[in-house]
């Protein structure tokens, strides 16, 4: 989803940052290495390095990609430096895009953050080959009005394949046009974007219109 998002972002021309802190998968800097730096927290200098970008309001937006290992850490650190009041006297609001899972830990997990960092926006994601919308909402409540969830569309092995290269920027796979990809692959990538992107739009203005509301 951050790899989404950065993308997101981009192609709506904001200049936006990315920071790969510690993912469990293959790593956003290695599919983005021009919109996307490696970050760390194990020492104070790392901290700093990201804590800094992320508490400057430049109209730029921040994307984080928070692997598991390092989720408890990170927002241990938050709460320590007060991150929270930082961002509220710049203005900033945190969006927080939790990635649901069946099981009591997740569930618990995505509470106590909610419980410790209520200035912060919360919005689950889910896999629609895992949860539905349904099965999230009572379990993993949205904070943000009008956007319960946002859903990641499962992909075909074969688009999977082409989208799981690196270097691979997916707007720059998409323009490449039909020619340049398998039968069906440029169509299912051009359904899977469009999908994916008329979320994150429906959550600019969700959160536009709490920014107004306020």
């Amino acid at each position: 989803m951050a790899r989404l998002l950065i993308e997101f972002q981009h192609a709506n021309e904001r200049p936006v940052l990315g920071f790969d802190l510690g993912t469990d998968g293959p790593a956003l800097a290695e599919f983005l290495p021009e919109l996307a730096t490696v970050a760390t927290i194990n020492d104070v200098r790392g901290q700093m390095a990201l804590l800094e970008p992320l508490a400057r309001n430049d109209g730029a937006p921040k994307v984080v990609d928070v692997g598991q290992r390092v989720l408890a850490q990170l927002f241990t650190i938050l709460r320590d430096v007060d991150f929270a009041g930082i961002a509220s006297g710049r203005a900033i609001k945190p969006i927080v895009l939790y990635v649901a899972a069946p099981g009591d830990e997740a569930v618990r997990g995505y509470a106590i953050l909610r419980q410790q960092f209520p200035s912060f926006g919360f919005v689950p994601v889910s896999n629609e080959a895992m949860l539905d919308e349904a099965d999230l909402a009572p379990l993993f409540p949205s904070s943000i009005t009008g956007v319960p969830t946002l859903q990641l569309p499962p992909v075909s092995a074969d688009l999977q394949t082409h989208i799981d290269q690196r270097p691979c920027f997916l707007i720059g796979l998409h323009q490449l046009g039909e020619d340049a990809l398998p039968p069906g692959v440029w169509a299912e990538l051009d359904d899977w974007l469009r999908r994916c992107f008329r979320q994150m739009r429906e959550l600019d203005v969700a959160l536009l219109m709490e920014q107004r509301g306020a």
